[in-house]
């Protein structure tokens, strides 16, 4: 069972991150900051491998919410080798999520409600990391 923490270093108080469940074992790990540092991100996956999620966290309140959510009907959800599977760009409103939905891995932006506004790469391939 995964449990995170909120720690404010100067006061040394602590506020625990509430996540909705997810009805099946998994196991979620940190992922960054969101812009601004009002919010964290997490990645969480089903134990079977055929849910994947993207949860945004209230800095403040500690309130976690899903904002991206993929599913394998059959076989598992693929994620990406590497660290890059969401990134937090400074100056737009929004995230990149990494994805192999197509069958190749490839990037997509989202705004911070987990709209997909574009696909931003295309082709028979996988698309890497950004720099």
């Amino acid at each position: 069972m995964d449990r995170f923490a909120i720690i404010d270093v100067q006061t040394r108080r602590h506020r625990w991150i509430e996540l909705p469940p997810l009805n099946a074992e998994g196991f979620t790990f940190f992922v960054s900051w969101a812009q601004n540092d009002t919010q964290l991100a997490f990645l969480r996956y089903s134990r079977e491998l055929r849910v994947q999620q993207l949860l945004l966290v209230d800095a403040t309140t500690g309130a976690g919410k899903v904002v991206v959510e993929e599913r394998a009907d059959a076989g598992w959800v693929k994620w990406p080798s590497g660290p890059q599977t969401v990134i937090f760009p400074e100056g737009i409103p929004g995230f990149l999520l990494r994805s192999n939905r197509s069958g190749f891995f490839h990037w997509y932006l989202y705004d911070f409600r987990g709209r997909e506004i574009r696909r931003l790469t295309h082709g028979d391939f996988d698309a890497g990391a950004f720099v």
